[in-house]
């Protein structure tokens, strides 16, 4: 659906990372309504060179995109969600969301949404012994 373009490396979060450009390539053909927006979006993918792993991921909408042919609601050109993980004891853990659009719905209700949340705190739980037969 994308078209990858490796335009450097970066440090985050102390690990050695590729930046991935993505663009949508115009001749994927997708199946899904999720697929048909995603087409409508670019941005950046932070891979970690150690695993392979998607640390974050930043996209934003290059046009407005229509749900319910804009019936039932459409996000502004601009809008831009983030993704962001971090690496914890070996586990790949969700560490920051974002998700900042502009839209309306319903056709005429107009939405501004500017949220963030954050994961922390992660403590690792030790399993309980399996009972005895």
């Amino acid at each position: 659906m994308f078209e990858p373009a490796l335009i450097g490396r970066e440090t985050l979060d102390g690990q050695p990372m590729l930046v991935v450009a993505l663009t949508p390539n115009p001749a994927a053909t997708v199946a899904t309504r999720e697929g048909r927006w995603m087409k409508q979006f670019e941005g950046r993918a932070w891979i970690s060179e150690n695993d392979y792993q998607i640390a974050r991921l930043d996209m934003r909408a290059r046009d407005d995109v229509t749900i319910g042919w804009g019936i039932l609601g459409r996000l502004h050109e601009g809008s831009r969600f983030v993704f962001a993980r971090r690496n914890f004891e070996d586990a790949w853990l969700p560490a920051e969301v974002v998700f900042d659009a502009t839209g309306r719905t319903l056709l005429f209700r107009k939405f501004d949404i500017d949220l963030v949340t954050t994961y922390s705190g992660y403590k690792r739980i030790p399993l309980a012994p399996a009972p005895h037969e």
